[in-house]
């Protein structure tokens, strides 16, 4: 499962409560102790982080009613997909009951909005962990020398998989002509056809793919490694990139960023870094090229996104936003 770290422990009582196995990704159903806590606690607002869709979502909703409480969600689905009897009957239900939703994304407002709710919502989004800091200059000259970085280089953290557009960037990164090394950090299914359109583009000698590291904090060092960070994802059928905080996490690093236009994406980026078409590996390398000369632009991009990324995806920033909403529904 996953483990979750509170920034104040001290102020809040955790109670672990058994969940069933998760049905298709999208539902479980939390053991009916939660019910004892909730009575116990008896809280004035009740908040479930899962799609509207979801028994899940239908269980908190019916708890929170039970204990005279407001609910809400946080919702991060940013496509507007539409679902057979049971699972639209509960997401009809959910919408109707639900006294205020917050996103993790811009675009989930609108497909909350489409699929006729009309409660209040705000977009909250993620924040960065703040133990991360930019390395050291001595460390990230180490950990270069031992990858064999040894010019510009432009790299990538994440899954590897084909939503995240890497084909793109590998096609990109043979249409620049300045010299320069690609790092790729992380695992996954399209490894092995990165690594084979690597050879085919006669570009391997350049690309460096780490593989999985052992431990997630690493991935930080390997960002700070980065003269240029890429997120190049591409929208898929019922996949599109809803948040992109390794974007975030790159500019805190001290990391000029690119992304592509899927999703969140621009909106994370912001006036901090340059967009791009997504699924163009053209105009991919022209902004590539674009950084790599400009070294008063990689200065400006460097201090933009270190201020966005404190101004707007600081926990506090995060935290902030989730109370003045809070405080919104306790008026209504």
């Amino acid at each position: 499962g996953y483990r979750t770290y509170l920034g104040n422990a001290g102020r809040f009582a955790v109670h672990a409560v058994p969940v069933t196995p998760n049905v298709r990704n999208i539902s479980y159903l939390y053991h009916p102790a939660i019910y004892r806590h909730l009575r116990d606690f008896r809280p004035d607002l009740v908040q479930f982080e899962v799609e509207p869709y979801s028994l899940t979502a239908l269980q908190g909703l019916l708890l929170a009613r039970a204990v005279g409480a407001k609910y809400a969600l946080m919702a991060w689905q940013n496509l507007d997909l539409r679902f057979p009897w049971p699972v639209s009957a509960i997401e009809r239900a959910v919408l109707r009951g639900a006294d205020g939703i917050l996103t993790g994304n811009h675009d989930a407002i609108d497909v909350l909005r489409a699929k006729g709710y009309r409660g209040p919502m705000a977009v909250v989004g993620q924040g960065y962990d703040p133990a991360i800091r930019p390395a050291a200059p001595a460390d990230r000259a180490g950990l270069r020398a031992r990858l064999g970085l040894d010019r510009f280089t432009v790299g990538y953290a994440g899954r590897l998989t084909e939503q995240k557009g890497l084909r793109h960037l590998l096609e990109a990164s043979a249409r620049v002509a300045r010299p320069h090394r690609l790092l790729i950090v992380g695992e996954g299914p399209a490894r092995a056809g990165l690594l084979r359109q690597a050879a085919d583009l006669g570009i391997a000698d350049r690309a460096v793919f780490t593989g999985a590291l052992p431990q997630h904090r690493m991935v930080h060092a390997y960002m700070a490694a980065m003269d240029l960070f890429v997120l190049p994802s591409v929208t898929m059928p019922k996949l599109k990139e809803q948040f992109g905080l390794v974007l975030v996490e790159a500019m805190v690093c001290g990391v000029p960023v690119i992304g592509s236009t899927s999703g969140e994406i621009p909106n994370i980026v912001g006036d901090a870094g340059l967009v791009v078409p997504e699924g163009d590996p053209a105009a991919l390398a022209a902004a590539i090229d674009r950084v790599m000369a400009g070294a008063a632009l990689r200065r400006s991009m460097v201090a933009s996104g270190r201020a966005r990324a404190r101004q707007r995806f600081s926990w506090d920033a995060v935290a902030g936003r989730s109370h003045a909403f809070y405080r919104q529904l306790a008026v209504r």
